[in-house]
């Protein structure tokens, strides 16, 4: 087991959460790019800002959406610096 799940498991986080991140770390969550990569044919559109594909990176981490999600837990747990630029 890598250190990124160990803690990912470490009983710390709830389940839900680290399967979530687990799907994400191993790509397995079912966004229209990966889809597409997987070989389905989709006309790939966020259903949050309906302007750029879906994408892990656009839905989590860059989109209208998650860059407000981001700012917002930033300016409230008072960390300032760089947010995450990637998702793994």
């Amino acid at each position: 087991m890598s250190s990124i799940d160990s803690r990912i498991w470490s009983g710390l986080i709830p389940l839900e959460i680290s399967f979530f991140v687990w799907k994400v770390l191993r790509r397995m969550v079912p966004v229209d790019t990966i889809l597409q990569n997987r070989g389905f044919s989709l006309a790939s559109c966020c259903v949050c800002c309906s302007a750029h594909p879906e994408s892990l990176s656009h839905l989590l981490i860059d989109g209208p959406v998650a860059t407000q999600v981001w700012e917002h837990f930033l300016k409230r747990f008072g960390i300032v610096g760089p947010r995450p630029r990637s998702v793994a």
